[in-house]
């Protein structure tokens, strides 16, 4: 074997290694970003099923005579807004609105002893809490999928792959702190 044959040889190796190598980041960043997607539909129908429960809620309260509640309708709008965004971040702000919405809401059902004392109410406060339990697994899963795919784009060789890929890094969904939400540590 001469020098010539022995540097095609050792070049068309180097080729085959280095597409071997595009394929199989490809390939991982994809199905990273899949999953990332899947989780995101996960979030989706979690925040679809809340929403159709405070329209269930503002229907119950309706038919009490408490239809023009402020907290109520605030619910409303955060929760018809989080599942018409796009926006991760803007999704992950509006559900924490329609969290505080519906608290305040459903502590002011506790002021209409028909209200509080409906059967109606007490399946639906039992399918918030499931529904809230299922967003936050759902988010969870999110979550974890971005950290996955981030940690994915950021780190040698995945990171020349990800343009290729299509793949670029996510924003967690994150519930927006509040002053004064934090913990409390008493001394």
């Amino acid at each position: 074997m001469n020098e010539s044959t022995a540097t095609l040889v050792v070049v068309g190796v180097l080729i085959a290694a280095l597409t071997i190598l595009g394929i199989v980041a490809f390939r991982r960043l994809r199905r990273a970003d899949r999953a990332t997607s899947t989780a995101l539909r996960e979030i989706d129908a979690a925040l679809h099923r809340r929403a159709a429960l405070v329209d269930e809620i503002a229907a119950l309260m309706d038919t009490f005579g408490a239809h023009d509640d402020p907290a109520l309708l605030h619910a409303r709008k955060a929760a018809a807004y989080a599942v018409d965004t796009d926006s991760v971040e803007h999704k992950a702000a509006a559900d924490d609105c329609t969290l505080r919405g519906l608290t305040k809401t459903l502590a002011a059902t506790e002021n209409i002893p028909d209200l509080a004392d409906s059967s109606d109410l007490r399946r639906i406060r039992a399918e918030l809490s499931d529904a809230t339990e299922s967003l936050a697994f759902a988010r969870q899963f999110y979550n974890d999928g971005v950290r996955q795919l981030n940690d994915l784009t950021k780190t040698v060789p995945w990171v020349f792959f990800a343009g290729f890929a299509g793949v670029k890094p996510r924003c967690y969904f994150q519930v927006p702190q509040r002053p004064g939400t934090g913990p409390r540590v008493e001394s």
